[in-house]
């Protein structure tokens, strides 16, 4: 009878930590699931924040706040302005910090996560090229 008890504690023990490890697995795919829904709201937001800036080409400053960035994102300016059916040359960014490296006027990559504040601004131009021409600060204001 011993030895019967000692192996239903095994049993148990056994079923408590395959128990143990999907419960760990549920909360880790729910904080992942939560995770990726940030940065597709972030995602939203920063070309929601472009597209009003580039609807109102007044010169006005547009501000988004806390847009999350995962590392390795690419950002181009091809990208929003194909959004909103410019040129790309229309398009340039700014920006400054450790999280993210600027390349040239067209493009910035993310080395790490970070949550920074966008600022935007557009206005006419009288070039042939651009009727509109936008400018994107990532990190801070314009000046």
């Amino acid at each position: 009878m011993q030895e019967t008890g000692q192996a239903f504690t095994v049993f148990r023990f056994l079923v408590a930590i395959i128990t143990g490890l999907a419960v760990l697995l549920i909360i880790f795919s729910i904080i992942k699931f939560f995770e990726e829904r940030e940065f597709e709201i972030s995602r939203e937001r920063f070309f929601e924040g472009f597209r009003s800036a580039f609807n109102s080409p007044n010169g006005d400053v547009f501000e988004r706040e806390d847009i999350a960035f995962n590392a390795a994102d690419l950002v181009t300016a091809i990208s929003l302005a194909r959004d909103v059916k410019i040129p790309a040359d229309c398009v340039e960014f700014s920006g400054g910090s450790s999280a993210f490296s600027l390349q040239g006027t067209q493009a910035i990559e993310f080395q790490e996560k970070a949550t920074i504040n966008v600022f935007y601004r557009c206005f006419k131009s009288f070039s042939a090229a651009c009727e509109t021409s936008c400018e994107v600060s990532f990190g801070q204001p314009f000046r």
